[in-house]
């Protein structure tokens, strides 16, 4: 297999209503799509292509042998930065199943994981329903205009991730900057849209949203800064479905296995051919950690690691791509050749034939989120 250098790609700013001005695009930016098959490279070999065309031409090298049972042919996830300074509509988005029977073949639904970044002070989002509501019910709700009467809201936190799972009804609000791992689809369906008016570029879908939700559907919440993960909000909402201001002590614990005795971290590229392969962080289903690194969240289309602010040594190991994003201070990325320095918000795409390669701070500290695949 031949031995791909990582990839930088040109971020896609996408204008939205709702958009704020801290994506360092301007005003009106809601996302950033900063790794996606349409993103463009940025200088090698490949500079100008697409990453899907590099995926379409060199998918076992890029992607490694799990990434490319995940990618039906294409790149498998679409990583996003979003920044609101305004609600977004009331949404739920369609399972791959249902994605298939809505909208044709080759269609895929979207589950998705929020990492909240920054927050102002009182910003919310919806992440569910309150109980009781049956499909009927639902659609009574919908056409009487009082959906947000049923609506769960919860506090943004930041370094808090959340699992929206399809069929989870939900919505961002405004002053939100948040990193957004999902599969690689923008099927979106507008439930309510806070009586904006409708148009051919922003419908409603309301046949198409009672089938999508789940009524029962909660988030998977796990705290950045205490309290225990939980697969429901009950416990941490308050009973008009605000999130309490008080937090558990505690950091939460999810991982997927200890780290093997004896695990560290460096910040020596020449520690990247030294240390035993049982010290590197492997991100996949069976994951070695090194000192700092957590998983935020997984689910049966992606797994979201955090790392920092210690070096940590990562390998890809042929298997499963790493798409690092810096969300805090600046890192930098050594491997065998290569040397990469990303500042806050910057992504690198890591092929899976990169080899082992280690992510330090020479400023300070940092903190980097790690996407792939299960």
């Amino acid at each position: 297999m031949v031995e791909f250098l990582p990839i930088r790609l040109a971020a896609a700013p996408k204008s939205r209503l709702w958009g704020g001005d801290r994506l360092g695009h301007g005003p009106g930016i809601g996302e950033t799509w900063v790794i996606h098959d349409e993103n463009r490279v940025i200088g090698g070999p490949f500079a100008g292509e697409t990453l899907g065309a590099i995926v379409a031409r060199h998918g076992a090298a890029v992607l490694g042998t799990r990434g490319q049972v995940a990618a039906n042919g294409r790149f498998p996830l679409l990583i996003k930065l979003l920044d609101t300074r305004d609600w977004l509509s009331i949404q739920v988005h369609p399972d791959d199943r249902l994605a298939v029977e809505l909208e044709g073949a080759g269609t895929f639904g979207k589950a998705e994981a929020w990492h909240i970044l920054a927050a102002d002070p009182g910003a919310r989002m919806i992440s569910g329903l309150k109980p009781g509501l049956s499909p009927d019910a639902f659609a009574a709700v919908i056409d009487r205009g009082e959906l947000l009467e049923w609506a769960r809201f919860l506090d943004a936190v930041p370094g808090d991730t959340i699992y929206n799972r399809p069929g989870l009804i939900h919505a961002l609000g405004p002053g939100i900057t948040l990193y957004e791992v999902q599969q690689n689809s923008d099927v979106t369906y507008r439930v309510w849209d806070w009586n904006r008016p409708t148009s051919a570029a922003r419908p409603l879908h309301i046949a198409q949203s009672r089938a999508a939700a789940a009524l029962d559907a909660a988030p998977a919440i796990t705290p950045g800064s205490g309290g225990e993960a939980t697969a429901s909000p009950s416990a941490r909402l308050g009973s008009a479905g605000i999130l309490p201001a008080s937090r558990a002590g505690g950091k939460p614990d999810i991982t997927a296995g200890a780290p093997p005795s004896g695990a560290v971290a460096s910040d020596s590229l020449a520690d990247v051919t030294t240390l035993p392969d049982r010290s590197r962080v492997r991100i996949g289903a069976e994951a070695y950690l090194a000192a700092g690194a957590s998983l935020l969240t997984r689910c049966a289309h992606f797994t979201l690691w955090q790392i920092g602010p210690s070096a940590a040594t990562l390998d890809p190991a042929g298997e499963r791509f790493h798409a690092l994003t810096v969300v805090e201070g600046v890192a930098t990325v050594r491997g065998h050749g290569w040397c990469e320095t990303l500042a806050r918000l910057e992504s690198i795409l890591v092929p899976a034939s990169a080899g082992p390669y280690v992510v330090s701070s020479d400023t300070g500290s940092y903190r980097a989120l790690v996407a792939t695949v299960p």
